[in-house]
Order: C-alpha cells, then structure tokens, then sequence
C-alpha cells in the first residue's frame, strides 16, 4: 500500500477532536525518511 494512501486511510478511522500523523523512520538512515501533517479524525462517535 502507497504511503500516501496509508496517511488518508488512518484518520477514517480516528473519532472526531482526535488526530493522526504518519511518520516513517528508517533503519539504514538515522531517522525521519518521510513525514505528514497531521490530519484530524473524521470517524463520529455515538
């Protein structure tokens, strides 16, 4: 699965007042290869 498409899967799924940020870190290179802003939880909670 694209990268891309995993950052606009995950706030379908995240409840409403909350957020996500996806953030890839690599092992061969120290730290951050890619990150996202974060994206706010478009799931409604009853």
């Amino acid at each position: 699965m694209d990268n891309a498409a995993l950052n606009r899967f995950f706030p379908l799924y995240a409840s409403v007042n909350t957020f996500t940020q996806l953030k890839i870190q690599s092992k061969q290179r120290e730290g951050i290869w890619k990150m996202w802003s974060p994206m706010v939880g478009d799931e409604m909670v009853f």
